[in-house]
């Protein structure tokens, strides 16, 4: 699921928000892009200059909306985060 977010994000909006994201979600994404897509975002990213962090949080809300659709789609599951399971 985490693949399909990536393919259906603008690049744009994940090079962007790799500016304001925990490493594990970096990593995380990272390890869910074509070889091809990962060298290109992280070339983005290491020639981007210093952005507002409203450009940011734009790029970040846009990813989070995609996610909404996908998970409105039946594309993608996930849990919600309150949820305990025992």
């Amino acid at each position: 699921s985490v693949q399909l977010l990536v393919q259906k994000v603008d690049q744009k909006d994940l090079v962007l928000s790799f500016k304001a994201i925990s490493l594990e979600v970096k990593d995380l994404l990272l390890l869910n892009m074509s070889a091809g897509k990962r060298k290109s975002v992280e070339e983005d990213l290491a020639s981007l200059p210093p952005v507002r962090m409203n450009e940011v949080d734009e790029a970040q809300r846009r990813i989070l909306n995609t996610l909404e659709e996908l998970k409105n789609q039946g594309l993608i599951r996930s849990k919600p985060k309150n949820d305990i399971y025992v």
